[in-house]
């Protein structure tokens, strides 16, 4: 363990191998860094107050020490060169010096800051290139061969103070800030791609995990330490191997460059990505199942995706290293010889500790005394009602048995009315002695002991549990039927389990928990459940699922690259998986290239051209048997108005009639809200935006009933009121009062003293959003990190004025803020703002 102190300037070495070094940098010095030699691990630097760089070797021998004209705060070695160190100085100025070179004169000086320079760092991948952190506010760039700032990254409103490279992406740099808020840069132009908000506190540390390099940790004077992902950064990496790109799209080429290039093209260049890139080099035309499991290994966040990939690896019936699996999540046939041998473990550890053990009596009462004499009398029955009386039950079950077995039974029974007012840990033994394990397995899930619950109900699949006498002598039961039994016991301790994990945010765990019972489709759902696109398509991969929570991921996955205008991206990811054909055509509707762009994406996806659309649908205009297709190809063919003059009439005329089908309704709507935004924002679709709001909201309520979305079904039906509000009289087959009577007959659906005769119109909804089964993502959407704290509240939910924990998502007018998981479920059924502007949302 290495330490530097704040006070008395020491850095001490501290290990079990009782190697103790002190390096003294002044009396009342403050040593403000310490960095290791990343080539010669022998050497180690530090900077303090007393305006020092020292160099040392690790054993406290004194290699080097520059002076500085200040207090020296930061430091850092060239790891391209194990002899040069770059200082940040209170003097606002960056000192190249060289190590072993017999003056402490620098090198180079870089100046530019206009504050106390506070970090500095190499770059890891690219040559002759650090950066710098200062009281100026800015973070700037230097070229070390050309000694001047190459960028200056200005957008941090107080001093900036962490700092960290990615070590995978030669461009990308995060910084930290008195503001609280962590910044992330592309240095190839500048630009700020996201600030994290979530500290409360000035930034001063960053770290990038070693094995991880997509996980970094920030720490701050909020008392936190938390763990980031950069996956969003790099999905679209991700997604390029998903379709299968050529590895050169992926990888960057030379990261290593020299210095005047910063725009090359966005990739990968690192020690992690140079062993991923060789291991799919050797890949034949399909990945295999090592190697999506090392792509998820680089750019997946940790949390249970080693144990997901052992869990697969059972399922295919493979070699998994026990060593690590017996740690996780077991699948079910492993569990009871993993936890056999787990017992075993602890009776050897007690081996070498064990002594006399030997309690004291004490001085003996009254009953003790008579309990005694009936003892030596013989009567055994006598001696254990004393022993009863006294509250010694363990040593009259003990003995009861002596008595008669039915004797032994009452007494227990007795003992276990109590010990259940008490939940006294000793009622698992008994009721397993006693034939109640069932019991047992009731006992642990009230008290939330999910696992041991879990453990229990295999043993018991397995005939581990004693049995009873009564059981041995009666005909044998039926087999079948006790089979089915003990599945379902499983299945609801897993589902237990599943959920548990998915409300504390961390669906790849719940993920696991479904595995471990080989149950695939109940993991995907978890994995698309918690947004876990990349992953859920990797599993799928890898194993040849061609699987409803597939396409699901996939549908998704393609609306991210929309967002980020990778239209070809988009349609090779539904590629992958058959029946996407109505998600190509939505994608088309909402592209917004030019019509030669959009009829490149048309050939692409396998659809006419918009000339031909064009005249597709004049010839379907008198087909009133498929208002859909007619909409279609209206929206295809760029007729967009008249499209959706015929989309919203028959939305309209449907909508008034006493029965009409929920599915249908909603595929139509969610085609037409594919339009562009931008053409609806313009005055002559004001109409048609108004209408096309209010029944997305409305319609969108009904199919979150239907998914499972329950949190979002007030505020879409609230949403849908808010619209109707607007309009004097507006022309629409649906009312405020319709709304409102169907939005509280939900609410109070959801009472805890409802009765089903109260409300018919519960009934109606009920059989409006149930007529369809769901599609692929069925259950409220809980990302990873959903539970964690936020500094303060100073996000609040648009939708509820509560305030949100865990990822925040920002609406159109960039300052109005949901949880993410609500703006995913939302975007799943209503394409539009919850702010009701027309713009629409893409969380995705």
């Amino acid at each position: 363990m290495t330490a530097w102190y704040r006070k008395a300037g020491l850095i001490g070495s501290n290990t079990q191998d009782a190697i103790f070094a002190y390096v003294w940098h002044g009396k009342d010095a403050y040593v403000y860094c310490v960095a290791w030699n990343q080539t010669d691990a022998r050497k180690i630097a530090s900077g303090g107050g007393d305006g020092t760089c020292m160099v040392h070797q690790t054993d406290g021998k004194l290699i080097q020490t520059f002076k500085h004209p200040s207090t020296v705060y930061g430091c850092d070695w060239n790891p391209n060169n194990e002899n040069i160190i770059a200082t940040a100085c209170e003097d606002s100025l960056i000192r190249i010096f060289y190590t072993g070179s017999g003056t402490d004169q620098p090198l180079k000086i870089l100046s530019g800051h206009d504050g106390k320079v506070f970090r500095v760092k190499w770059s890891p991948l690219k040559d002759g290139i650090l950066c710098s952190t200062s009281d100026d506010c800015s973070v700037r760039v230097w070229h070390y061969a050309q000694g001047i700032a190459v960028r200056v990254l200005e957008g941090h409103a107080s001093y900036t103070r962490g700092l960290l490279w990615c070590p995978e992406l030669p461009n990308i740099v995060i910084s930290g800030s008195w503001d609280s808020t962590i910044r992330v840069w592309d240095i190839s132009d500048g630009a700020c791609l996201d600030v994290i908000e979530d500290h409360g506190a000035d930034v001063y540390g960053l770290a990038c995990h070693a094995q991880r390099p997509f996980i970094f940790a920030s720490t701050s004077r909020d008392s936190t330490v938390r763990f980031w992902s950069m996956l969003p950064l790099v999905s679209s990496l991700y997604l390029k191997i998903l379709v299968s790109r050529p590895l050169s799209d992926i990888f960057s080429p030379s990261g290593n460059q020299g210095t005047e290039d910063f725009a090359e093209v966005f990739g990968l260049y690192g020690s992690l990505s140079k062993l991923l890139k060789d291991k799919l080099s050797k890949a034949k035309e399909n990945y295999n199942f090592n190697e999506w499991k090392a792509i998820s290994a680089l750019f997946c966040p940790p949390s249970g995706r080693t144990n997901l990939w052992e869990l697969l690896l059972v399922l295919k019936d493979k070699e998994v290293d026990y060593s690590h699996y017996k740690n996780g999540i077991t699948h079910k046939k492993h569990l009871v010889k993993l936890t056999t041998a787990k017992a075993l473990e602890k009776e050897l550890a007690n081996v070498t500790f064990f002594g006399s053990g030997v309690n004291s009596s004490g001085r003996r009462e009254n009953m003790q005394k008579a309990a005694e004499y009936h003892l030596l009398t013989g009567n055994l029955k006598k001696y254990c009602e004393l022993k009863v009386q006294l509250g010694e039950w363990l040593e009259a079950i003990a003995l009861a048995p002596g008595v008669s077995l039915n004797f032994w039974k009452e007494l227990t029974s007795r003992w276990l009315v109590k010990a259940k007012e008490e939940n006294n840990d000793l009622m698992a033994p008994f009721l397993i002695a006693t034939n109640k394990a069932d019991e047992l397995i009731k006992n642990y899930v009230k008290q939330n002991f999910l696992e041991k619950a879990h453990i229990v109900s295999i043993a018991m699949s397995e005939g581990l549990m004693p049995a009873s006498t009564s059981s041995e002598t009666s005909s044998k039961p039926d087999s079948v039927q006790e089979n089915l039994n003990f599945e379902k016991l499983i299945y609801d301790n897993i589902k237990h389990l599943a959920e548990r994990h998915m409300v504390r945010g961390s669906p790849v765990k719940a993920a696991c928990w479904y595995l471990s019972d080989s149950n695939m489709q109940g993991a995907l759902y978890c994995l698309l459940r918690g947004n876990e696109l990349e992953l859920a398509v990797s599993v799928c991969m890898s194993t040849g699922i061609k699987s409803p929570s597939l396409k699901m991921a996939l549908i998704y996955l393609a609306w991210r690259c929309v967002g980020n205008q990778e239209w070809d991206i988009a349609m090779e990811l539904l590629d992958l998986c058959p029946d996407t054909e109505g998600e190509k055509i939505a994608i088309c509707i909402n592209c917004e290239l030019s019509t030669t762009e959009r009829n490149y994406l048309h050939e692409k996806a396998g659809i006419p051209s918009i000339e031909e659309c064009a005249k597709i649908a004049e010839d379907k205009l008198q087909d009133e048997e498929n208002v859909l297709k007619l909409v279609q190809f209206y929206l295809l063919a760029n007729e967009c108005k008249k499209g959706l003059d015929i989309g919203l009439k028959f939305v309209k005329e449907t909508l008034s009639e006493p029965k009409w089908n929920l599915e249908s309704i909603w595929q139509l709507l969610r085609l037409m809200s594919c339009v562009s935004s931008h053409l609806l924002q313009d005055i002559s679709f004001d109409r048609h935006r108004f209408e096309l709001q209010v029944y997305c909201a409305y319609i969108g309520a009904f199919i979150a009933i239907r998914q499972g979305f329950y949190p979002i079904v007030v505020p879409l039906f609230s949403a849908a009121m808010s619209l109707i509000r607007r309009v004097h009289n507006p022309d629409l087959s649906i009312t405020e009062e319709q709304i409102s009577s169907e939005m509280h007959a939900w609410v109070k659906s959801k009472d805890a003293n409802y009765i089903d005769s109260d409300c018919s119109f519960f009934k109606e909804i009920m059989i409006k959003a149930l007529e369809d089964p769901p599609f692929g993502d069925v259950g409220v959407t809980v990302v990873s990190g959903s539970n964690l704290p936020r500094h303060s509240d100073h996000h609040r939910c648009f939708l509820r004025g509560t305030a949100i924990r865990g990822p925040v998502y920002f609406l159109d007018d960039l300052k109005s803020t949901v949880s993410l998981n609500d703006a995913l479920m939302w975007a799943k059924v209503n394409r539009f703002s919850p702010l009701k502007t027309g713009a629409v949302i893409n969380p995705f």
